[in-house]
């Protein structure tokens, strides 16, 4: 039977250029590209590594591709195609190195089949399966929440992240399925792994990674918040229960990750990762009624068919393939592909856009594709003439490029986004004068003083976005209300950004105030534990976790705290009043020690150089005894000691090691005649304590 071949893209291994071709059973294949661009077949060593790369999976779909058609060979070595000697021992090497694979041998090629690797367990697609199986038909969050408490595999501080996820889920889906949660985390086990451990088992471009297999979350050193919450989100909707006969993973691993990638940001700022994957699974959503609860009940399967089901002429099962084998490029290579690098995937995607033109807005189509383009104004222009091509045919109205730039050009400098307290408005700086700004109202310019301003911030690409801004909104282009949506739709914003928005703690309202407007300060209570503080503007008190806090911390805003969280138009604050938060942010504050996963909090200590030219005052912490090419120097205060030093010293460093330091006494002062003493006197007992 022929196999038929579909090119995806050309990624770059081995300082080779190999271009990736999928076929009808949905698995890859390579050849190489030579110096003069032509293909020649990869050599045994190359095929292995690639195969391994984008071979990895279950070859679960099927398709028609018939772009390609040639007989896979692989050279034995990088200069012969025919082997001159046979054996049945190179035949045995083969069968050991593609395992999934028949290999056969002839004097001319090497052949592989693939053999199939379908697990002897049933496939679980749409969760009402498991009412018979697992016996029940709905688990509590209360239920999820004991069985995190009961697993003793799980420390506190894990335990803390899954409840502060499974908390946020069912506010936004109270009516999500948590039985496979629920069923995993009984025995879910947590691997801290050194970095060399870890990459030893995963690749270098991988931080952390979730086996359903053994139920186990594998984590390098310093994994990032948002990371943790990626992988458990996974336990919430894959399984591998070999125990019952059943197993669930996804078909379209990278629309999948994308999804997972929705749950994390509920909590947590956007993470670099699966972007690509993320908006075509924004654009499919677009021509769907799926949700976030349909798929944790049938996975992104669901949306694939539903798809297939409404546009049966758009090839779903080639898109998929070609982002699965981006997903695949990134995690093992660690090469971004960019969508316009696959030959036919920007077309096919086109193509969609083609089928749902909706008449009451023309361009609500090509809108959602041009958020795939990567904000490249040749591609916009270029599938701009398409549709409009096809607008044109059906009888609508267009507008060419010329005419959005001819539009678009007067408003080209109102490139930054500018909040007031009642307000967001488009703006620009005005030359040679940085505390100035112009603003549009009612498209008449007015100018602001910096000290108005609540909030400033630019486009990444004010030109491509106000194009799409105006294909959207041009019955209302000019006004206030086409800013705002402008601003609110491509600026990336949300009101907390520049105005009072709703602050709860336990869902019980606290205040409705802007957070830039709030500060929040870190301490501990009597039994050492962390605590934290906010108050307003005039030191009144919104929230103490304890009456007694001791060592506050230097003064931080509620803002600039929540830089890791996902901010929207209010604020919960009992997922960032916690440890495991506190330690993505602990750098913001200066009397926070951390070792490991726990958090100490240290007093506060403020240092007064008395000298009547060269005084001053600051954190001790930030004093230091720094070598220069121009002698000894103590920063920050910038005076030169008459001493000579080996290597940087910390003031603290110096006064704990002479037991200066007491922990009920924050303030200190010293002449510099005293530093100097106790300086020269450190240097010489440790060039004493080295030569013993």
């Amino acid at each position: 039977m022929n196999i038929t071949y579909k090119k995806l893209f050309d990624i770059t291994y081995n300082n080779k250029i190999f271009t990736i071709f999928i076929d009808n059973h949905n698995r890859r294949t390579f050849l190489q590209k030579d110096q003069k661009g032509e293909y020649i077949y990869p050599t045994l060593e190359d095929f292995k590594i690639l195969n391994h790369i984008y071979n990895i999976h279950n070859p679960f779909l099927s398709s028609d591709l018939k772009d390609y058609f040639f007989k896979e060979k692989i050279r034995f070595a990088s200069g012969v195609l025919a082997l001159t000697v046979v054996t049945s021992s190179l035949s045995n090497t083969l069968e050991e190195i593609f395992k999934n694979y028949q290999v056969e041998i002839t004097e001319e090629e090497i052949t592989l089949i693939e053999e199939d690797t379908t697990p002897e367990l049933q496939f679980i697609n749409d969760l009402k399966e498991l009412d018979n199986i697992l016996g029940y038909t709905d688990i509590s969050k209360e239920q999820v929440i004991l069985a995190i408490e009961s697993n003793n595999n799980i420390s506190n501080y894990y335990k803390e992240i899954m409840k502060n996820l499974i908390n946020k889920v069912c506010e936004e889906y109270p009516n999500i399925d948590l039985r496979v949660f629920y069923e995993n985390i009984k025995t879910l086990k947590i691997n801290e792994l050194t970095e060399q451990d870890f990459h030893s088992q995963f690749s270098e471009f991988t931080v952390a990674n979730y086996d359903s297999v053994t139920n186990t979350v594998n984590l390098s050193p310093n994994v990032s918040l948002k990371t943790l919450y990626h992988e458990f989100a996974h336990v919430m909707w894959t399984f591998y229960w070999p125990d019952l006969g059943i197993y669930r993973v996804s078909r379209y691993r990278a629309l999948n990750e994308a999804m997972t990638n929705k749950v994390s940001y509920m909590l947590s700022s956007e993470i670099n990762t699966y972007i690509n994957e993320g908006l075509i699974l924004d654009y499919f959503m677009t021509y769907t009624d799926f949700t976030y609860e349909d798929y944790m009940r049938y996975g992104i399967d669901k949306l694939i068919e539903q798809l297939k089901e409404k546009y049966s002429s758009i090839d779903f099962n080639y898109i998929c393939s070609a982002i699965d084998s981006m997903k695949d490029s990134y995690t093992n290579l660690g090469v971004t592909i960019p969508l316009s690098s696959s030959e036919g995937l920007l077309e096919e995607l086109f193509s969609l856009a083609l089928l749902k033109i909706n008449p009451e807005h023309p361009y609500e189509s090509f809108i959602n594709f041009a958020l795939l383009l990567d904000q490249n104004n040749i591609l916009f222009e270029e599938y701009l003439n398409k549709y409009n091509s096809r607008l044109t045919q059906l009888g609508y109205s267009t507008i060419s490029k010329e005419e959005l730039n001819k539009i678009t050009e007067p408003y080209q400098d109102f490139s930054y986004i500018i909040g007031t307290e009642e307000q967001i408005y488009i703006g620009k700086i005005i030359p040679n004068q940085m505390n100035k700004y112009i603003i549009l109202d009612n498209n008449k310019e007015k100018e602001i003083d910096f000290s108005n301003i609540d909030m400033i911030r630019s486009f990444s690409n004010f030109s491509y976005q106000l194009s799409l801004a105006y294909l959207q909104y041009s019955n209302i282009f000019g006004t206030n209300e086409f800013w705002q949506k402008t601003i609110k739709d491509y600026g990336n914003i949300s009101d907390a950004d520049y105005k009072s928005v709703p602050i709860y703690l336990n869902n019980k309202l606290l205040i409705e105030e802007n957070p830039s407007n709030l500060y929040i300060q870190i301490g501990k209570n009597a039994q050492d534990q962390v605590g934290f503080l906010i108050t307003d503007k005039d030191q009144k008190i919104i929230y103490k976790t304890d009456k007694s806090l001791l060592h506050l911390s230097n003064y931080v805003t509620l803002y600039s705290y929540m830089k890791e969280y996902q901010i929207t138009d209010k604020i919960e604050l009992s997922y960032i009043l916690n440890n495991s938060y506190l330690l993505e942010v602990s750098s913001s504050f200066r009397n926070l020690e951390i070792e490991g996963k726990e958090i100490k909090v240290t007093p506060l200590y403020i240092m007064t150089i008395i000298d009547d030219y060269r005084g001053g005052k600051g954190y001790l912490s930030d004093f230091k005894v720094m070598k220069t090419d121009y002698g000894t120097k103590l920063s920050p205060a910038l005076i030169f000691l008459d001493i000579e030093i080996d290597e940087d010293i910390s003031l603290y460093t110096i006064l704990n090691y002479y037991h200066l330091i007491n922990e009920e006494q924050t303030e200190y002062s010293l002449t510099i005649p005293e530093i100097t003493n106790l300086i020269t006197n450190y240097v010489n007992e440790q060039k004493e304590i080295k030569a013993r």
